[in-house]
């Protein structure tokens, strides 16, 4: 069954969520143009955090320094387990960071809300050419500096619980960076599959485990192809997911 504290959670948060639905989360995802950035994330952050608070997520995060400490916008690249993923991000980022999500994510209601208040983008996974306009526009909105943006480069969320690997990583993903100039910073992460389980095969709690990994500063892969980038990426990736799995198991023998 579900936890209690996951229902509770839930129950508390209810009203603040339905009242900043009704009110600034509207206003932001309808007229984005009409307040900063800076604001809107932050009011966006501030939501999320009590959330994560209210429902007792285990988070436990290593290199953190590689995101606080970056003062530039960059591109960020994840593995996806879970719908949560980009709430852990918004979580942990102080800085404004948006996500590009697929366009069917744009009739979920809360989520797609969250997702236009803060600049999101939605993408056709089956229009090839929609996929590079919307990337040379993240390119572009890099260029500002004001907003960093994060690409689940599978392409869709990984849909078996037990498997550690990641999906193939479209190397398309990196276009944006190369465009924008922008350093690429990338993480591993498990554990958010188990957020909404009913249960968590081998877990006692929801554990969630982040590790970002060292940054790719442009200048290091600006002469590379994506072809030889990505697939770094995706072997760090599942080598650093399998060392988080065996963490969150240990976590709950404490």
């Amino acid at each position: 069954m579900v936890k209690p504290y996951f229902i509770l959670g839930c129950i508390k948060l209810g009203p603040r969520i339905l009242f900043s639905r009704l009110t600034w989360m509207r206003r932001y995802s309808k007229h984005p143009e009409k307040t900063p950035i800076e604001i809107r994330y932050k009011k966006v952050r501030d939501l999320l955090i009590r959330c994560i608070n209210a429902l007792r997520f285990d988070i436990k995060v290593h290199h953190l320094e590689y995101l606080s400490d970056h003062q530039e916008s960059f591109l960020g690249i994840s593995n996806h387990r879970s719908f949560f993923d980009p709430v852990f991000y918004i979580y942990l980022s102080e800085r404004p960071v948006s996500f590009v999500a697929k366009k069917e994510t744009s009739k979920i209601p809360f989520v797609s809300t969250i997702i236009k208040s803060i600049d999101g983008i939605f993408i056709d996974r089956d229009d090839v050419l929609h996929q590079l306009q919307l990337f040379k526009q993240i390119g572009e909105r890099l260029k500002k500096n004001d907003l960093s943006y994060f690409v689940f480069a599978e392409g869709t969320r990984m849909k078996y619980p037990d498997q550690l690997k990641t999906l193939p990583y479209k190397d398309g993903a990196l276009k944006p960076a190369y465009w924008a100039e922008k350093d690429i910073i990338f993480a591993s992460t498990h554990g958010s599959h188990l957020v909404t389980m009913k249960k968590p095969k081998g877990f006692k709690k929801r554990n969630i485990a982040i590790e970002f990994h060292q940054p790719l500063k442009y200048q290091d892969f600006k002469d590379k192809p994506t072809t030889q980038v990505m697939p770094m990426i995706e072997k760090i990736t599942n080598e650093n997911i399998a060392k988080l799995a065996q963490e969150n198991n240990s976590r709950n023998l404490k």
